[in-house]
């Protein structure tokens, strides 16, 4: 089976408590063509520091620097430097929490021949309950 490129974009503010995790939900991926555009919007936290040391401990991602506009603007920042077929949107305080959830939406996109696909989610509150 092909199995094109996903670029998953990932915007970045004041996400210093949760980027960690989320970048390495996205490398613990069982799906190996992926990049990861990280796009830091304007954060004066140490989540430009972190993006800095996340994209020098993988080759696959790459960090995007602008001032402060605004998530949607960050995320068409991310699709204008994305290489992928597909993309992936993911905000810095989420995670995957499916190691083959990127396959699984890149086998559907390619089997259906989709222009979106639209995958599950749970939501977790700051104390842990779902």
């Amino acid at each position: 089976m092909f199995y094109p490129l996903v670029s998953v974009i990932i915007p970045v503010y004041q996400a210093e408590k949760f980027l960690t995790e989320c970048v390495e939900s996205v490398r613990k991926q069982d799906y190996s063509e992926l990049e990861i555009v990280l796009v830091n919007d304007g954060s004066t936290d140490r989540s430009n520091q972190m993006c800095e040391e996340l994209a020098a401990a993988d080759p696959r991602i790459r960090v995007i620097h602008q001032n402060n506009k605004g998530s949607g603007a960050a995320r068409n920042a991310g699709i204008k430097e994305a290489t992928g077929k597909y993309l992936l949107f993911l905000d810095a305080d989420d995670k995957l929490d499916d190691s083959s959830a990127i396959r699984s939406l890149a086998a559907r996109a390619e089997r259906e021949q989709a222009d979106i696909v639209i995958g599950t989610y749970r939501r977790w509150r700051a104390n842990g309950e779902k």
